[in-house]
């Protein structure tokens, strides 16, 4: 069986500026740029939620069970991307508090 969720809200927040949040872009963006001396200049993180109630509910019946065949993947696309090295890590962490959906475009 698969079973598809989709985030219900998400939006790009971006470190040299306190008060961007992209949450109306159509594409997240995962960046960080550095300058020639290799200090950090400009970092952004993207969020997304996810309503999981139909996931956790179907472990708790077991519809959904534990074991090898049992898999979760998430799915993010490359748009345009420039000047990366062969082997990138992208790490995925959950948020400690409530965030709002963006109402801007970068």
């Amino acid at each position: 069986m698969h079973y598809f969720e989709f985030p219900s809200k998400d939006t790009t927040l971006y470190e040299s500026s306190e008060s961007i949040n992209t949450g109306l872009d159509e594409i997240l963006e995962i960046r960080k740029d550095m300058n020639d001396d290799g200090s950090t200049i400009n970092v952004s993180r993207a969020l997304l939620k996810f309503d999981l109630t139909y996931v956790s509910k179907s472990i708790s019946s077991g519809l959904i069970t534990s074991g090898s065949q049992t898999k979760f993947y998430l799915n993010l696309y490359d748009a345009n991307s420039s000047q990366l090295n062969v082997a990138q890590t992208l790490y995925g962490y959950p948020v400690s508090q409530s965030w709002e959906n963006g109402s801007g475009k970068y």
